[in-house]
């Protein structure tokens, strides 16, 4: 509904947004470019509106610049909305409500938590000091928002050495008598599958196998492939959790 509010804005305000002088349109018109789509009375969308190509080029533009000023990003942060996060739910569920039957409420907590996190790493340096940050929001298959975040680094605080990598990114399931919160948490979220002979309808089977590569190999050290992506290390800890009846290690 609001989307369709700024589209009919803009439809009225033609001229006062001077559309008609974009020089892209002007350019089309020169060399006689007609289509089809051309029949009726075309709609210019500024780069105001969000959403729009214009839009998208702008904000693509401005990321390349960032690259070009400060240089390549040091880490890729993922952060996607969890439904059961107890402040949707002290909200949801004395109106027996589910996160599906309001997507404000769980768009304005998703937000507050991203604005919140993308400040620790700025404000609190856990990873050092940050020169520049990128991040862009998607909505998933499940109607749940997920940011990608770009992290630059200053030269201090970079992570030059592979071993630098694994004082940033664990890949191993955590002792759950060492560290019991971390690994409730690892158990509950960030278990891939189960797939491959266990699970052969998992959404991630292709051709027979999984499109995510999984399960991982063992590997005592990080590594970084031909391509240039790390290979995470894996040890084999002995450390065990079980998902669905099917175990990982």
């Amino acid at each position: 509904m609001i989307e369709s509010e700024r589209l009919l804005y803009f439809r009225i305000h033609q001229k006062e947004l001077r559309a008609e002088d974009y020089k892209s349109l002007k350019n089309a018109k020169s060399t006689g470019q007609t289509s089809s789509s051309s029949v009726g009375k075309r709609i210019v969308l500024p780069s105001s509106f969000i959403g729009g190509r214009r839009y998208m080029d702008g904000l693509y533009h401005d990321c390349v610049a960032i690259c070009g000023h400060v240089g390549y990003p040091d880490l890729f942060i993922t952060f996607t909305c969890n439904s059961e996060w107890p402040e949707i739910k002290r909200l949801l569920d004395p109106l027996h409500l589910k996160p599906v039957d309001r997507p404000d409420i769980v768009c304005r907590m998703f937000k507050m938590k991203l604005d919140m996190l993308i400040k620790d790493l700025k404000k609190e340096r856990f990873f050092g000091k940050v020169v520049a940050d990128v991040h862009t929001i998607e909505f998933q298959k499940r109607s749940l928002p997920h940011a990608h975040i770009l992290i630059f680094l200053d030269s201090l605080s970079k992570f030059p050495n592979l071993k630098d990598i694994d004082k940033v990114i664990c890949a191993e399931i955590p002792n759950k008598f060492e560290h019991p919160e971390l690994y409730k948490a690892v158990k509950k979220f960030m278990l891939h599958g189960p797939c491959g002979s266990t699970n052969i309808f998992s959404p991630c089977m292709k051709e027979g196998r999984c499109s995510k590569f999984y399960p991982k190999s063992f590997t005592d050290l990080t590594t970084i492939d031909a391509e240039g992506y790390p290979i995470y290390r894996r040890r084999k800890t002995g450390c065990y959790a079980a998902k669905r009846k099917c175990g990982s290690i």
